[in-house]
């Protein structure tokens, strides 16, 4: 059987404990919404017009319709083509280049100037983040999206990941779809726990700002657990739709790195066999390590040869079991 995007989410969710991790639903109705939009970091309004901008111009794209429409039932490598294509509009270049300027967050919050080079230095963004799709009723009652996060420095160093908000309340606006913005989270780093709040009115003519922060572990109480650091916000369009404001708890999950080695390692003459790892004390706040393999050979020490190429082992305490053959 030929291995789509759909079927690699299903595998990460199916060995994944993040959406259940997240702190239940009644957590976030504690927080103000005064409180998230104080801590959310507030975008000037260059930054936020050009994240519209890009938002309509991928969707009015040939390539925004196809990842809309066909990326699930896809092979990965086919929709890691697509964001090469993704990366060359001329929109999602503008981004970048606003984003990498010292004026990201509007000034008028940001006070003295000793400040603002603190704040840029420790909460700048790293990653262009393009979210084309999304999904609903994936088994745990939430909403699951896929996107792209670039390399704000270097677009061909892209991930593909999932996103999920858990315990969204009936009167949620989260828009799934197709949005643009900006993460303070490396596009290899695109795992863990967030709170995020839908901060919306019709503001840049029906654009919806979407933020994120990340949450530190144990999530509870939430209010005192909050990384400004880990900010993400991103704009949907959201036009003839009405907006508003909601709490919600959200996860999310590295599909695929793809500066990760597609490669293989054949077979040798000699091989070393694990059977056997065990866990004796876990870091995740899952109570599930994630364990791969990064192995190089004496004859070809440019090469890294990862397994599993594009997953992992979900390991916890006092388990462990499996088997992998190491060549040389």
């Amino acid at each position: 059987m030929t291995l789509t995007l759909k079927d690699l989410i299903r595998r990460r969710l199916d060995e994944s404990d993040f959406p259940e991790a997240l702190p239940p639903a009644e957590e976030f109705a504690k927080l103000q919404k005064v409180e998230v939009q104080s801590k959310f970091p507030q975008l000037n309004d260059a930054v936020l017009a050009a994240l519209e901008t890009a938002t309509r111009a991928l969707r009015d794209s040939d390539v925004g319709k196809k990842l809309a429409e066909r990326a699930l039932d896809m092979k990965p490598q086919e929709v890691l083509d697509l964001a090469g294509e993704v990366a060359r509009m001329p929109e999602m270049q503008r981004v970048a280049t606003l984003a990498r300027q010292s004026d990201v967050f509007a000034s008028d919050t940001l006070g003295d100037g000793t400040i603002i080079k603190e704040i840029i230095a420790k909460y700048a963004p790293q990653s262009l983040i393009v979210n084309f799709s999304g999904m609903a009723d994936v088994g745990f009652g939430g909403t699951v999206y896929i996107g792209f996060a670039f390399d704000l420095d270097e677009f061909d160093r892209v991930a593909i990941f999932i996103g999920g908000s858990v315990g969204v309340g009936v009167d949620a606006i989260f828009a799934i779809g197709q949005g643009v913005g900006l993460s303070a989270n490396a596009y290899s780093d695109m795992t863990g726990a967030c709170l995020g709040a839908d901060i919306g009115a019709a503001f840049l003519g029906g654009a919806l700002l979407d933020g994120s922060l990340g949450l530190s572990v144990p999530f509870v109480p939430i209010r005192t657990h909050l990384k400004l650091s880990q900010w993400t916000g991103l704009v949907y369009v959201i036009e003839g739709i009405g907006a508003g404001f909601e709490v919600y708890g959200r996860f999310t999950l590295q599909i695929i790195n793809r500066s990760l080695p597609d490669i293989v390692q054949p077979s040798a003459a000699h091989s070393t066999t694990v059977s056997s790892i065990t866990c004796y004390n876990t870091q995740d706040s899952t109570g599930n390590d994630e364990l791969y393999f990064e192995v190089t050979i004496d004859d070809k020490p440019g090469k890294i040869y990862r397994y599993p190429l594009w997953d992992y082992f979900s390991i916890d305490e006092g388990g462990g079991d499996l088997e992998y053959r190491f060549y040389n």
